[in-house]
């Protein structure tokens, strides 16, 4: 079994790419990524606000110096 870690916006990228293949073909892996994918949102959506929110601190800051 492989396992890969992608960044919320190379994950979704794979998904567009699927989602141009037939249907039929790529629909189990879609829900197979998905059903991964789903418990793990809350973590990451909270690791990006927490990115977001540094970001905009040290911009601040900075404009404080």
């Amino acid at each position: 079994m492989f396992q890969f870690e992608l960044t919320l916006d190379e994950a979704n990228l794979v998904l567009a790419a699927l989602g141009k293949q037939a249907f039929e073909v790529v629909a189990p892996l879609i829900g197979k990524i998905k059903q991964q994918a789903e418990p793990q949102l809350p973590r990451v959506q909270a690791e990006l606000e927490a990115a977001k929110k540094a970001a905009d601190e040290a911009k601040a800051a900075e404009a404080q110096a």
